[in-house]
């Protein structure tokens, strides 16, 4: 007998595994369903960070273009440094995404940058 996985068990233990990578990356734990009793939700918690993992096939495309061009802008260390002389030689690229407020919410601030970026900082 041959067993199946339905797409949604595929789906979910996909997920499982993407939690336990991100835990591996930030030196941390993956946290099972259940496990977190405070408020909100915990993927993983690691020393310096507690992530809320998302897998998606995409992200929104002014995230991946904002991250084309500012990839861009680094092969242009002269432009940079015209623009800032104290920049550093090999500066870390990110994508500043500001909400906008109202309707009784507060604007809010995310950086974003990829994980081989965020290497770079440790």
């Amino acid at each position: 007998m041959c067993w199946k996985m339905s797409r949604r068990s595929s789906i979910v233990a996909e997920s499982k595994q993407i939690e336990r990578n991100v835990a591996e990356f930030l030196e941390g734990r993956r946290l099972p369903a259940g496990e977190w009793q405070g408020p909100g939700d915990v993927d993983v918690v690691s020393r310096y960070f507690i992530a809320q993992v998302k897998h998606r096939s995409n992200v929104p495309g002014y995230i991946t273009e904002g991250m084309k061009q500012i990839h861009e802008a680094l092969a242009a260390p002269d432009e940079l440094r015209r623009l800032c002389p104290d920049i550093y030689d090999d500066p870390i690229p990110i994508v500043v995404v500001r909400t906008k407020p109202g309707r009784g919410r507060k604007a809010q601030t995310f950086v974003v940058l990829t994980q081989i970026d965020f290497n770079r900082m440790a």
